[in-house]
């Protein structure tokens, strides 16, 4: 079978649940941040504040990384590609080879992993 008689069965993005735990977690850094710049003045107070926005672009990021992912299930490979400023998509050599498979199987994700097994 060619390249040219593959057919996509499905084409999705990972949810942004999975990023709940760290969106909650810069949220509450960025708040104790802005909280605590209030007890300083000058100088400290300014550098707290900039201090805010580490919480704010690793909560971008991870947004950004994961709208950026996309998964694409054929009836002969799965196709991962991914990236923010460049898109990564592996050699075809390196993608699940879904030809010899007889069925698949998705497991529920747990903390950052999911999979699909092949059998």
């Amino acid at each position: 079978m060619s390249a040219a008689e593959e057919t996509k069965v499905w084409s999705g993005t990972p949810s942004q649940k999975s990023n709940l735990g760290l969106y909650a977690l810069c949220f509450l850094v960025a708040i104790a941040l802005i909280a605590s710049a209030s007890r300083f003045d000058g100088a400290m107070r300014t550098i707290t504040l900039a201090l805010v926005l580490l919480p704010i672009g690793m909560a971008l990021w991870r947004w950004l990384s994961t709208i950026s992912t996309q998964y694409t299930l054929t009836d002969q490979r799965l196709i991962l590609r991914r990236g923010v400023l460049s898109r990564i998509s592996p050699r075809p050599s390196s993608n699940a080879c879904l030809a010899s498979a007889r069925s698949a199987c998705a497991r529920p994700r747990t903390a950052r992993r999911s999979s699909i097994s092949l059998e």
